[in-house]
């Protein structure tokens, strides 16, 4: 169990979505491709591993996020 300096307060939540964004947006479209590949790749592998799944969710990227 994470202790309380481990753990992110809720206004620190903005803060880190705007830091990661910034990362993401820094990145050359070559690499945000491979990242996004390499996450597809490793969602199949543990889709492949697992039971049948019950659910499935999808999120509409933006922001430099991973392509869907």
């Amino acid at each position: 169990m994470p202790n309380h300096s481990e753990t992110l307060s809720l206004h620190q939540l903005p803060a880190l979505r705007h830091q990661l964004r910034a990362q993401r947006a820094a990145l050359p479209a070559q690499q945000q491709q491979q990242h996004a590949h390499q996450a597809a790749r490793h969602l199949q592998q543990a889709i492949g591993h697992s039971h049948t799944p019950r659910r499935l969710a999808l999120y509409s990227a933006s922001n430099g996020e991973l392509n869907t």
